[in-house]
């Protein structure tokens, strides 16, 4: 009789063992994230945006027609590179 109470338990912990498995291999990822508060945005760490007011519009986004500066290098808005105008 106390082998099959054994063997009962055994099969019982087996079940639920792969129960956690499985519930654990559907969670997804952001379950396991730690929250951690960002810091602020700083005016430095700003993202350039195309000048309106500047005369000199010396480059052209191919995607979207967007006219920048001859200091950018690539298109705020698709992050397409940027060519210039002749």
């Amino acid at each position: 009789m106390a082998t099959g109470i054994t063997l009962v338990a055994m099969l019982v912990r087996r079940r639920r063992d792969r129960l956690r498995a499985r519930a654990r291999r559907r969670r997804p990822i952001d379950a396991y994230a730690i929250p951690v508060a960002l810091p602020a945005p700083s005016a430095a760490a700003a993202i350039e945006t195309p000048s309106e007011h500047d005369d000199e519009l010396a480059k052209i986004c191919p995607a979207c027609g967007s006219r920048y500066g001859h200091q950018f290098r690539t298109c705020a808005r698709d992050n397409s590179e940027l060519a210039a105008l002749n």
